[in-house]
């Protein structure tokens, strides 16, 4: 009798285990196919939160300001502006920096992902207070656009407002610009070469034919090497075509860098930061003494 109950307990026992394990293996399975449904979903909802969470960080440094464009009473041209601190009558330089193309839009934050805030952190500014205006192109169009939206008119614009209510020292507008910003880069000094002190275009290009007006400002070109999107021969083109017009340009090329060559910018202290807030304009006629 004894030996039957024996033998029956040992029949459930084993019965339980067997259902644990089935139970342990099924969880198992179950965590596996939550890890593998819903897992890549969280990671990115986790990345775009800290993203944003940057973004509204680097937001935090600047003013969001915006003007009205030419014909378009509802579109604006936004832009991020940084006011270092100044004592009374003291001047500081401008240094706007222009976006690649993957920033456009209206939001006036995606350009954040290029200009950062290398320029406005205390270790930078401590040493050399300056302005910083970070305007954004709208969707679809690039900074030379002069069409129903007058992107071109509006950013000078942007730089007369800053400059009438602003201690700007305006010997000392400098340029900035990566890729398709680059690009506007060498357009602006064609177009206004009275108005910038010095440029510096990271993987850029421009029109050779336009040196000459281009030569009356200093530019620091610089390039990846391994450049597939824009080929550092638009560079070499450009910086040559500038000292064959008698300009000042020169041309820094990064072995093996593709098309993220701004970074070497964002990295301060730098050479090219210190050579460009060191260029001043030469004051022409009807120049105003700053």
């Amino acid at each position: 009798m004894n030996s039957d109950v024996d033998a029956t307990s040992a029949t459930c026992e084993a019965g339980d285990g067997h259902r644990r394990l089935f139970l342990k293996l099924f969880l198992v399975w179950l965590a596996v196919n939550v890890v593998v449904w819903f897992a890549p979903g969280l990671w990115e909802s986790g990345q775009q939160t800290l993203a944003n969470w940057r973004i509204a960080q680097m937001a935090s440094h600047y003013e969001t300001r915006g003007v009205a464009l030419a014909e378009q009473a509802k579109a604006t041209l936004p832009y991020l502006f940084f006011r270092p601190t100044l004592k009374a009558n003291e001047k500081a330089p401008l240094i706007v920096v222009l976006h690649g193309s993957g920033e456009r839009g209206n939001d006036c934050r995606a350009q954040l992902r290029t200009v950062g805030t290398f320029l406005v952190e205390p270790s930078f500014q401590s040493s050399q207070p300056c302005f910083v205006m970070a305007p954004q192109c709208p969707e679809n169009l690039r900074w030379q656009s002069s069409g129903p939206i007058d992107v071109k008119g509006a950013f000078g614009g942007i730089i007369d407002e800053v400059v009438l209510t602003e201690a700007v020292d305006v010997s000392r507008i400098y340029l900035m610009g990566y890729s398709m910003g680059a690009f506007g880069c060498w357009h602006y000094l064609s177009e206004t070469p009275d108005r910038f002190a010095g440029c510096i275009a990271v993987a850029g290009g421009g029109d050779p034919d336009a040196a000459a007006a281009v030569a009356r400002t200093p530019v620091w070109a610089i390039h990846g090497k391994n450049d597939v999107v824009v080929p550092a021969e638009s560079s070499r083109e450009m910086v040559d075509a500038v000292i064959a017009a008698g300009g000042h340009a020169k041309l820094t090329i990064l072995e093996k860098v593709g098309h993220g060559s701004f970074q070497v910018v964002k990295r301060t202290p730098n050479p090219y930061l210190k050579w460009l807030l060191q260029q001043r304009r030469i004051e022409g006629p009807g120049d105003e003494k700053s």
